[in-house]
């Protein structure tokens, strides 16, 4: 009996939760609406010092306070997209984003004052 009230309430969820989860429809969007896409250079971007690339406030912190960290881990490689850009582009374009934010971080010239 448990069971079968277990598999009753499951099918009552899934038919409440299945409209919102079948995904969005362009169609549904105002002409004109542009779908886009927005990084953070740290989460992303990896190649820790590579190319002359200076040091960010997070990567001193990762390497130097790792402990704070809950895995430890820290963003040398991250998502790498400073090696793939190209292939992150690519996957852009083919999911119809017609727009970008990307955030650069800037560490090969002088510390701003």
């Amino acid at each position: 009996m448990a069971a079968a009230m277990a598999m009753v309430i499951m099918l009552a969820a899934l038919a409440i939760l299945a409209p919102s989860a079948r995904g969005l429809d362009r169609a549904e969007f105002p002409p004109g609406f542009l779908f886009g896409a927005a990084t953070s250079s740290y989460q992303i971007e990896g190649a820790y010092l590579e190319d002359g690339k200076g040091l960010s406030n997070w990567d001193v912190f990762t390497h130097t306070q790792s402990r704070e960290i809950n895995d430890g881990r820290n963003g040398d490689v991250a998502d790498d997209h400073y090696h793939r850009f190209m292939e992150d582009v690519e996957i852009m374009h083919d999911l119809g984003v017609k727009c970008q934010l990307l955030h650069i971080l800037d560490l090969m010239g002088e510390t701003p004052t």
